[in-house]
């Protein structure tokens, strides 16, 4: 390359930085359009100086795209709930609020103001969305339990009890129990002439319920859900009269009460609830609950604060052991 093509590649790119104007994709091109015809570039421009102009397309790139960001205008939010059916989340963005203010807003929606009609009632659902990670990339397995809530709202359920000795049966019968019986009601179950809830069992004829595994599936009575127990009132009484919450993909989905109910009573289920889902995970790898949501059929969901419900973590206190040294 001569010199003074060299000079005014230099020139051009020179100009370039200070104006901070980008060079041209044709670097090579644009810099002969500016030259005379005599003194036009004939060969390829060095590495060098196609590197910087590279850097400097970059540069450039990198100015204008920060300028960009923060002239962007901020997102003003528009009233606090939208008017229309159809309406976009970016302008309504979820707002966390306490129970009292979302069991208001799901009562106003459903009618205003509830009165004393059952056609009005409708079922209080909780979604509880979990971090189900351990360390490691291990993850908590799926679960599901019943427990007993304070104030109930629903009608029992159909407890089947198995049982091989007499004084169990009387026991079962006494206790509530919708049906009781032993290994004669397997064929009526397996046809499909006996309906239930859940299932549970004392231990002593667990081994004769193998070939029901299949067809009980998960009413199968286990240990870990409480359905195999000696103690047979205290068994049938939480199948009988506990709430049942599942845990499927990292959310618990449970109805907690009805919109007739109190608010009060609506959080003393919440909180038991919320108790005993949290025993699923151990202490040392919390927080366990990422979200709480409540919301009824056919109305929207509001999200609920949590954190007061939680139980307390307790710390372990670390026990040192004093060694004397020999000297």
């Amino acid at each position: 390359m001569a010199a003074s093509s060299r000079k005014a590649l230099a020139r051009y790119l020179l100009q370039c930085h200070f104006r901070s104007l980008p060079p041209s994709n044709g670097l090579h091109r644009c810099v002969q359009s500016t030259l005379p015809l005599s003194t036009r570039i004939t060969s390829t421009p060095s590495r060098e100086v196609t590197l910087c102009g590279l850097q400097q397309c970059r540069n450039y790139a990198a100015s204008q795209a920060s300028a960009k960001k923060e002239s962007k205008p901020a997102v003003e939010y528009m009233a606090e709930e939208p008017e229309d059916d159809v309406y976009m989340l970016k302008h309504y963005p979820p707002r966390v609020m306490s129970t009292d203010e979302a069991l208001q807003k799901l009562r106003r929606k459903l009618a205003g103001s509830l009165e004393p009609n059952p056609n009005l009632d409708r079922t209080v659902n909780m979604n509880i969305a979990l971090d189900m990670k351990l360390q490691k990339k291990k993850k908590v397995d799926p679960f599901q339990n019943l427990v007993l809530l304070p104030h109930r709202f629903k009608e029992d359920s159909k407890v089947l009890c198995f049982a091989k000795r007499p004084e169990d049966i009387q026991t079962a019968k006494d206790s509530g129990a919708d049906i009781v019986g032993g290994t004669e009601l397997f064929e009526d179950i397996l046809n499909g002439l006996i309906t239930f809830d859940h299932c549970v069992a004392t231990p002593d004829i667990m081994a004769d319920l193998q070939p029901l595994k299949k067809e009980l599936r998960r009413r199968y009575p286990k240990s870990k859900r409480q359905s195999v127990s000696k103690n047979i009132p205290s068994m049938l009484n939480l199948h009988k009269r506990g709430q049942l919450y599942k845990c499927l993909k990292e959310t618990v989905d449970v109805p907690i009460g009805k919109l007739s109910q109190s608010n009060e009573h609506i959080e003393e289920n919440i909180k038991t609830i919320i108790t005993a889902v949290v025993e699923h995970k151990p202490q040392k790898y919390w927080p366990f609950i990422k979200s709480v949501a409540i919301s009824a059929h056919q109305l929207p969901a509001y999200k609920i604060t949590f954190e007061h419900w939680l139980p307390e973590i307790e710390e372990e206190e670390t026990e040192f052991e004093v060694f004397q040294l020999p000297w």
